[in-house]
């Protein structure tokens, strides 16, 4: 699917998007490719070094999904916690706790326990953010069809909230799987969805062009 997206944003480079949309197909590639492989000790990484990219790619994930709402959405009330919120309470505490800690430390049950604190608390407060902006902007600007696909975005990236239990439970990788790929799966649907309604719409509209060019002389 990321080959076929990539094709399609480098002929059509002005879509944003699109661009948006791969960015986020990269990540959710790169977090499985991470959690599946590491930690392996035949590696010539270190497992400490394997673990931090692993949880690192999460970290990201999350991360990214306030900045794809805010920009794709142009939910502008989401742009301080997309810039500076998300940087302090997401990738942080990763960098104190995953990075700073462990290395210094070498005890992962702490750096989970402790660095998934904020995270955790954060996280549910961002879905209410994310939920209120969507809220906001339909207020003054209604498009209910606009309103459906990006309540259905929202929803289908909620269960990435679901990460910060897995630190403070046994976790299930089968459980964590369908957690963080069912939601990217959904986007994937309604982001192609909208894709072929542009596209007919386009086409709609250059024909209809050409028809009134051709009959217009």
């Amino acid at each position: 699917m990321l080959v076929f997206q990539v094709s399609y944003y480098l002929f059509r480079p002005e879509d944003k998007n699109r661009l948006l949309y791969l960015i986020l197909l990269a990540l959710l590639l790169f977090y499985n490719i991470t959690g599946g492989l590491f930690p392996d000790p035949q590696f010539t990484l270190s497992v400490a070094t394997q673990l931090m990219i692993a949880y690192g790619s999460g970290f990201l994930m999350a991360s990214y999904f306030p900045y794809y709402f805010y920009k794709a959405f142009n939910l502008r009330s989401l742009r301080w916690h997309a810039l500076f919120r998300v940087p302090l309470l997401l990738m942080l505490p990763y960098v104190i706790f995953f990075v700073i800690v462990y290395t210094l430390y070498g005890n992962l049950d702490i750096s989970i326990k402790y660095g998934m604190i904020v995270p955790f608390i954060y996280a549910l407060v961002l879905l209410w953010v994310m939920f209120k902006a969507i809220r906001k902007k339909h207020k003054t600007q209604r498009n209910n069809n606009q309103y459906l696909e990006e309540i259905a975005m929202y929803l289908a990236i909620s269960p990435w909230a679901a990460l910060t239990v897995f630190g403070f439970v046994e976790k299930s990788q089968l459980v964590e799987v369908l957690c963080t790929n069912t939601g990217i799966i959904a986007i994937s649907f309604l982001f192609i969805w909208k894709s072929i309604k542009k596209a007919r719409y386009e086409y709609q509209r250059l024909l209809k062009l050409s028809s009134e060019a051709i009959y217009g002389w």
